[in-house]
């Protein structure tokens, strides 16, 4: 939390007047239900592509960090108009103390938490059930 801070605070220094706006919030006409979803159900697509991609040992491994940043692009494109996508309760935390804004600041906390928490439950039900065994030797690199 001390390094986003740090970086927010090094954005809103870099940049002229009181232009840094990089603070969480709720905007209108979105709802706290929805921006609460919305957090949510992105933070689970982040947890889950990390998991997935870069957890899983495999071939398409070696996409991975090109994938996730994809899809934090996406994930922003999506969500800056109606909450300034937050992902990252850390990175929210950060902009808060820099801007003094703490609206509807638990949305950015509870919500990226549940998401990730969701994400693991259903990656740990993968594993489970040998997800890898209903396609198998999906690496091999001769014909099976």
């Amino acid at each position: 939390m001390a390094g986003a801070t740090a970086a927010c605070g090094a954005v809103a220094g870099i940049f002229p007047g009181n232009s840094f706006k990089g603070a969480n919030a709720v905007f209108a006409p979105t709802t706290i239900v929805q921006g609460f979803f919305l957090e949510m159900v992105l933070t689970f697509g982040l947890v889950i592509t990390v998991l997935i991609m870069a957890v899983e040992k495999s071939r398409a491994a070696f996409y991975a960090p090109m994938i996730i940043g994809v899809y934090v692009f996406i994930a922003h494109l999506l969500a800056i108009p109606y909450t300034n996508t937050s992902i990252n309760p850390a990175r929210s935390f950060g902009a808060s103390v820099i801007t003094g804004i703490w609206t509807d600041h638990w949305v950015f906390w509870v919500a990226p938490l549940l998401g990730g928490a969701i994400a693991g439950g259903v990656y740990r039900f993968y594993k489970a059930v040998d997800y890898e065994s209903l396609n198998p030797n999906q690496d091999a690199t001769e014909k099976v």
